[in-house]
């Protein structure tokens, strides 16, 4: 008699608590627009989505068709593998007279088979004679996106200077492709130095380096590219609330408002400002600080020119509170303070086009589990007949519309749909079945005793 009781309690709790959620279950929901005919999208996640979810691995994000009915979905990670690497490059000094520009400048190079420069020559240095750079970057395959420079340190006290890059094919015609500032400074006990000029990814030959006005009085002596292997995804910034502020304690406390992925932040301080930093974070109050990362940035000023060091990679952290934290004995940063600059590569959600649309992307219930599908290993494994890889269109989200709101984050059982009533409903019966066999028992054992004596 247990053993049945038992078994049909379990069967209608399982019923009641197993049934899948509903699209009007959860709190919020985007329409996907597809973007021409496939049977499998992907779609990056917004914002939005992060700040509503209810579980850090979005567990709580679900895909409905037209007939609200779940398809096969799956929340992957893109790829985010350094693509950036620096090479060392051939450097030449070139000099002249002062009042000689680059263009006007008669060289004679001397190049190998390849193509890679080999020597060069041009005017003998004489006093006042204004430098120039060629770097050969004749021999990398990949895009470069920057340049970082090295110069003599016993020669080089406190400067700063604006470095203007050129690129050629042939030595003869030159297209400027970017400037960027150099310097070396001291500041609040703290040693600065700036060595990068970025610019847009391109493949080139050949780079020439000059001083625009005034030339600090400082030589070059390396040059490093950084080679663009692989294009990284875009990623998105947020400027984080303060939530809390303690300049004399040197603690800023900000709020993400969302789970987002956050692997990336820049400490934007106020200008001419130095400070060595510690990148904390946790997901609610009450949880231990992690440490995400430390250094010093800075953001100084000198004229027009300005350079800036403020990224700080902090691994990946869905967390929703963070921790600015300054070194007690620095000099502090006045009545503004700093800013605090979230990124993240968003999530993708990857579906497949069961059923007619339009596909909704519902987000939001604190009752919802994680769902396996097998749509990632559908997507690195399945081939076609034709042996090609499975064709996965774009598609785009949506404006936010409100399904159940607020109410759907949280357990609160009061708020409850009618599976959470029945649930209750069916374990209080449950009880109740189990005291009166219980009772039943008892009661025969006593008449069994009875009889006996």
């Amino acid at each position: 008699m247990i053993a049945r009781a038992m078994a049909a309690i379990g069967l209608v709790t399982g019923i009641a608590y197993g049934a899948e959620l509903a699209r009007d279950d959860f709190a919020y929901a985007v329409e996907i627009t597809l973007d021409g005919a496939a049977s499998v999208y992907r779609v990056p996640l917004t914002g939005v989505i992060y700040q509503d979810v209810t579980r850090a691995d979005l567990g709580d994000v679900r895909v409905y068709n037209g007939a609200q009915e779940v398809v096969p979905h799956a929340i992957t990670r893109p790829e985010v593998q350094s693509a950036k690497t620096l090479v060392d490059l051939p450097l030449f000094v070139v000099t002249a007279v002062s009042s000689t520009t680059a263009d006007d400048i008669s060289l004679q190079v001397t190049r190998g088979k390849s193509g890679s420069i080999v020597s060069v020559r041009a005017q003998p240095t004489r006093a006042g004679a204004q430098i120039f750079y060629l770097i050969d970057a004749s021999a990398t395959k990949d895009p470069l996106g920057a340049i970082e420079v090295d110069w003599d340190e016993k020669n080089a006290s406190d400067f700063i200077g604006t470095l203007q890059a050129e690129q050629s094919e042939d030595l003869k015609t030159w297209q400027s492709i970017g400037r960027g500032a150099i310097a070396s400074l001291a500041r609040d006990g703290h040693a600065l130095a700036q060595r990068r000029i970025e610019f847009a990814p391109r493949r080139a030959k050949y780079l020439r380096l000059s001083w625009l006005e005034p030339t600090p009085a400082v030589r070059l002596t390396q040059a490093r590219g950084e080679l663009r292997t692989r294009a990284e995804p875009q990623r998105d910034w947020l400027t984080a609330a303060v939530a809390d502020a303690k300049p004399d304690a040197g603690e800023y406390r900000f709020d993400a408002k969302g789970r987002m992925p956050i692997d990336r932040t820049r400490v934007v301080l106020p200008a001419n400002s130095v400070a060595r930093v510690a990148i904390l974070s946790r997901d609610k109050d009450g949880d231990a600080w992690r440490l995400r990362g430390q250094k010093v940035v800075f953001n100084v000023s000198e004229g027009e020119r300005t350079i800036r060091e403020d990224e700080i990679d902090v691994g990946r952290a869905g967390a929703r509170q963070w921790l600015l934290r300054l070194e007690r004995h620095g000099g502090g940063l006045g009545a503004d303070g700093p800013r605090l600059e979230l990124g993240w590569v968003p999530d993708e959600l990857i579906f497949v086009a069961r059923g007619n649309a339009p596909f909704t992307l519902a987000y939001g219930n604190a009752r919802a589990q994680p769902v396996e599908f097998g749509v990632d290993a559908l997507v690195r494994s399945v081939t076609l007949a034709d042996q090609q890889k499975v064709s996965i269109a774009p598609a785009r989200l949506g404006a936010r519309t409100t399904l159940r709101g607020e109410a759907a984050l949280t357990l609160s059982w009061y708020r409850g749909d009618w599976k959470q009533w029945v649930l209750w409903t069916v374990l209080l019966f449950g009880v109740a079945v189990l005291g009166y066999v219980a009772m039943r028992l008892i009661r025969a054992l006593n008449r069994g005793n009875s009889a006996g004596g």
